[in-house]
């Protein structure tokens, strides 16, 4: 089973305009409404994938109810713990040359709602894979570093996954726990210190740096594909141009990628091109955490490994 986690969910509303003019009034062309947060994006992939996956979240209020009901549309197992206050809204605008977002922070969680959720997973005791996706919320007397970190101790699990920020994913990274990360290059400098300006430095960096040790990297470089270092290994991969229509999620669909390949025992080139055909088609399509099994099986022929 994978165990995919979302503490911080959301209504993600996404506007499609010709263009953005600060202080105008604009109509959208499109308007897109789904359940989101990046955890439920990566949650969403998975069971396209027809994949035994369960999401664990804190959800709260009506736009809390809204989630849940979306997500029961979709067939997608879930485990909520009901908090108060009111689940976030998150607005992208596109232009398409440019997206603006706007993120709500969420509710507080208070304390004992922390504690059920810690219960509630222990129960569980055991999931193959683990993925931690997403901002953590506000918390009562916790930090985010000490809530991940009671998370990934408090179920046995062979192979974690934690894509959040990089003020948080710096820190995780001392524990061993922490199995894979997917940063982006802006998150990857950020993660670092220091801004790389070529992409052999990035390599030196993945290669050296103490931070990632002992780590599955995928360091996804937009357009120009990623590089991954997998088991103390390095690879390049190379992915085909294709017409872009919604990025938002492909980040998420390239975690679920990941996931699912560890879960299914696949080889380290043949779960490269799998996660890189996820996030593609997450971005070839207009709804996020949306992918398309045909897209993929024909992404996949089109993408290139090299190891370096």
């Amino acid at each position: 089973m994978i165990l995919v986690h979302s503490f911080n969910s959301s209504i993600d509303i996404t506007y499609q305009i010709d263009h953005l003019n600060i202080g105008q009034v604009h109509r959208p062309n499109t308007v897109i409404k789904n359940a989101g947060g990046k955890g439920i994006n990566v949650a969403k992939v998975l069971n396209q994938l027809k994949e035994n996956v369960l999401l664990m979240g804190y959800i709260a209020g009506n736009n809390g109810k809204t989630i849940k009901t979306k997500l029961e549309d979709i067939t997608l197992s879930n485990e909520f713990i009901e908090t108060d206050g009111e689940s976030r809204i998150c607005i992208a605008i596109n232009d398409g040359l440019h997206q603006t977002e706007i993120l709500e922070s969420g509710p507080l969680i208070k304390k004992v709602y922390q504690k059920e959720y810690i219960h509630k997973l222990k129960r569980k005791q055991h999931c193959n894979v683990q993925v931690i996706s997403g901002s953590t919320p506000i918390l009562e007397d916790a930090t985010p570093l000490e809530h991940t970190h009671t998370i990934l101790n408090s179920i046995e699990s062979n192979y974690n996954i934690v894509d959040v920020r990089a003020s948080e994913l710096q820190q995780l990274l001392q524990y061993d726990e922490v199995h894979c990360i997917k940063p982006n290059e802006t998150e990857f400098d950020e993660l670092i210190g220091f801004t790389c300006e070529h992409l052999e430095q990035r390599i030196d960096v993945l290669k050296h740096n103490p931070l990632f040790q002992n780590k599955d990297v995928f360091l996804t470089l937009g357009a120009n594909g990623a590089l991954i270092k997998r088991n103390n290994h390095l690879y390049r991969a190379h992915i085909p141009n294709m017409q872009i229509v919604n990025p938002v999620g492909s980040g998420d669909s390239t975690v679920a990628g990941i996931a699912y390949g560890i879960e299914n025992l696949f080889d380290d080139e043949m779960m490269i091109k799998f996660a890189m055909a996820c996030g593609i088609s997450n971005a070839m399509n207009e709804q996020t955490g949306y992918i398309s099994l045909s897209q993929i099986n024909e992404l996949i022929d089109k993408i290139k490994v090299e190891k370096i």
